[in-house]
């Protein structure tokens, strides 16, 4: 007699199907989750005032949401979950990891092609971290992101990078 299958021996459809569950409802799935995290974390952050315990959730939630995408995201999603954990780094007295997390990201969105807005949207996010770092970068990136967003071609788009932008001090 046949002994009974090992995890490791599992035919590729067994491995798809757990507990009545295709590969595609668990990727589903975790893109719901992956959204939700993420408008929490916004939902937060968008508050005019935080609590500390406000901060370390919407950190909390954008890590949640970067980590259920990055199996199943494109590099847009991936970008956007980049800008949104360094904006919640941000406000949790972390700049400086932001400053280097949207480094990496800018450099993987203009290798990846992606549009407009999500430059300039990153190049934000930047600015946002040089200025809570100290960094005496903050004035150059603060301009490169000014031109960004009048290039931005959808007007739509061009006014919800402008307001994100809009609490930034001029260097």
């Amino acid at each position: 007699p046949r002994l009974p299958r090992t995890p490791t021996q599992r035919s590729r459809r067994d491995r798809r199907e757990v507990k009545g569950l295709t590969m595609g409802d668990a990727v589903q799935t975790r893109r719901q989750l992956a959204i939700s995290a993420y408008n929490n974390a916004s939902d937060i952050l968008d508050r005019s005032e935080l609590s500390e315990e406000d901060a370390y959730r919407a950190l909390c939630e954008a890590l949640a949401s970067r980590a259920l995408w990055e199996p199943i995201g494109n590099a847009m999603n991936l970008l956007i979950g980049d800008w949104q954990v360094a904006r919640a780094l941000t406000v949790n007295g972390m700049a400086e990891d932001a400053v280097t997390l949207l480094e990496s990201a800018i450099a993987r969105a203009i290798e990846n092609a992606v549009d407009d807005w999500l430059i300039a949207s990153l190049h934000e996010g930047y600015s946002r971290a040089l200025l809570n770092a100290d960094d005496e970068r903050y004035g150059d990136v603060y301009m490169v992101t000014v031109q960004l967003i009048s290039g931005i071609s959808d007007l739509e788009d061009r006014s919800i990078i402008e307001s994100q932008f809009a609490d930034l001090p001029m260097p």
